[in-house]
């Protein structure tokens, strides 16, 4: 978000891009895809209590950029713009690119016999070349996945444990 102010902060000019549903916060379990904006004044003495300005970008669009990052199309009817479920780790993208957070499911739509559209286009798009590839990817995720799920319910408890102690220590200290 930039904020071009003019005439000593008489006048703001806002430049908002396009914000896809994300977490708002990197723990917190809930999305958004708002942009808040608090907006103070100030008369030489005091601030104003706040006024806000808010965008809501809306759930239902696929956006596609050129190698520039200059829009190229909006789909406004995609529905669910994702692949999958919501991630635990939000952080998990691929180049921070491709947000597929259900591999498993991404695997078993590739590896189908569904005859639906979407799935269709997809395989079109795969020569036998990548799909044995795939079908080799998808044997080897799920062992890989659940490992990978028990080194973060490792690390949440480790996590924890450090908040406690930390407390702990603070507590210790002030006494």
């Amino acid at each position: 978000i930039e904020i071009h102010t003019k005439s000593n902060g008489a006048i703001a000019e806002l430049v908002i891009p396009y914000h896809r549903r994300m977490p708002i916060s990197n723990d917190s379990p809930m999305e958004s895809n708002r942009v808040d904006i608090g907006v103070f004044v100030h008369n030489g003495t005091w601030y104003s209590a706040p006024g806000f300005i808010t965008f809501f970008f809306l759930d239902n669009e696929a956006r596609t950029y050129d190698s520039r990052g200059q829009l190229l199309e909006i789909y406004y009817s995609a529905s669910d713009t994702s692949i999958g479920y919501k991630t635990e780790n939000p952080q998990s993208f691929i180049n921070k690119k491709y947000p597929i957070f259900n591999w498993k499911n991404l695997f078993a739509t590739i590896l189908s016999n569904s005859e639906n559209l979407p799935t269709l286009l997809l395989r079109e798009k795969l020569t036998d070349e990548q799909t044995s590839a795939i079908a080799h990817a998808a044997a080897t995720f799920e062992p890989i996945h659940h490992q990978l799920k028990q080194i973060y319910n490792e690390l949440k408890i480790v996590n924890s444990n450090q908040k406690k102690n930390i407390k702990q220590l603070k507590s210790a200290k002030l006494r």
